[in-house]
């Protein structure tokens, strides 16, 4: 279990999570040998695996977040598929949900669910129990898919599919 800021979210397995380079070649995102050119450069210049695979287009932003989803056992929701809830959305500060890259997309009795691009930034998660007073239920998402939601919550824009090319 995830012990972060005192609850849990997901439950995790006792062994060690795959690394998320093995999951995109398992997957059939990422070919063996992108891989080892791609940790090669993170030897030397350091950085981020997934980052460094989107950087070099050899991967799209989705592909991380849904490798990552599988890593983490947190549940990917890309937001273009989902009807969110935009008065709830309003709740929280324009600012606040661009800072730590989230939205709140939903609540009931039982909680808020949010779409976070960072569901380990416990700070922001305790900030929005604590003004729901409600536990909040965490979904992963691209940072891209997430803004693009915010700007649509906030009546700034009309959202659009990123459309997906071999070099990224």
């Amino acid at each position: 279990m995830s012990g972060h800021a005192g609850y849990t979210f997901f439950i995790m397995s006792e062994k060690s999570p795959k690394k998320i380079g093995e999951i995109l070649v398992e997957d059939g995102v990422l070919s063996r040998q992108d891989l080892n050119k791609a940790l090669e450069f993170q030897k030397i210049e350091g950085g981020l695996i997934g980052q460094i695979l989107i950087k070099k287009g050899l991967i799209q932003e989705d592909a991380l977040v849904a490798a990552l989803s599988k890593q983490l056992q947190i549940p990917y929701l890309p937001l273009m598929n989902y009807s969110i809830d935009f008065a709830v959305a309003k709740i929280f500060d324009q600012e606040f949900c661009k800072k730590n890259c989230l939205i709140v997309v939903d609540q009931d009795d039982n909680g808020a669910c949010i779409v976070t691009a960072d569901p380990f930034n416990d700070v922001a998660l305790a900030s929005i129990e604590q003004k729901l007073g409600k536990k909040v239920h965490a979904f992963i998402a691209t940072p891209t898919e997430i803004m693009n939601m915010l700007e649509v919550a906030y009546g700034q824009e009309i959202p659009v599919s990123q459309p997906k090319t071999a070099s990224g």
